[in-house]
């Protein structure tokens, strides 16, 4: 029990050579898979044609929704002012 340290139930099981191993790093080097180092250099693959029909469905809604959404928006206001108006006029 030479390297048991008081508190500490692991030290003698600790390998020091453990400490230069790249796994049990807390860095963030991708060495072991290069694919991860550096996403900016992977190549773009082609959509397939589904892949873009999908692209421009959620473009479109996307676009649809806006619109409606501000369409909403007008028509909010539109009320706003409307009810003002009769508020006004009842008094």
């Amino acid at each position: 029990m030479g390297n048991y340290r008081k508190g500490n139930p692991y030290s003698n099981t600790y390998n020091l050579a453990w400490a230069q191993h790249p796994n049990l790093k807390y860095t963030n080097n991708n060495t072991l898979n290069p694919l991860l180092s550096n996403p900016q250099q992977q190549q773009q693959r082609k959509l397939s044609a589904l892949e873009e029909t999908m692209n421009n469905v959620m473009k479109m809604t996307q676009s649809n929704y806006e619109q409606m959404k501000a369409s909403q928006e007008a028509e909010r206001k539109s009320n706003e002012a409307a009810r003002k108006m009769f508020e006004t006029q009842i008094g």
